[in-house]
């Protein structure tokens, strides 16, 4: 387990084994937890692209999005358009440190 911050929001991250994560989560690799701030990852299933999907739903959560439960569609896109437009270096660069980090707790 490590932190790492989100809109200055303190996130664990956390890497659980095969059979722990079967148990709590079905048919993924990666899992956010919007209310405990924590993103869990499957040992076998550490990837590129799961790290990303699960950082977007925590910058999607760290916006406090959860609070407008009446969002349209439109104004649903427009916060992922933003999100891509402010923070799409800060996201790259977490996922490949979040890589690093999973790979040698993984071991």
């Amino acid at each position: 387990m490590f932190k790492i911050k989100i809109k200055d929001i303190e996130w664990k991250v956390i890497l659980l084994e095969d059979k722990d994560f079967d148990e709590k989560y079905e048919d993924t690799e990666g899992a956010t937890e919007r209310g405990e701030l924590e993103i869990y990852f499957k040992k076998s299933g550490i990837n590129k692209n799961t790290i990303l999907h699960e950082l977007m739903h925590a910058y999607v959560a760290s916006c406090h999005v959860n609070s407008l439960p009446d969002l349209t569609h439109e104004q649903m896109e427009e916060l992922c358009a933003e999100i891509i437009e402010y923070h799409i270096h800060d996201i790259l660069r977490k996922s490949s440190y979040i890589l690093k980090k999973l790979q040698k707790l993984k071991k």
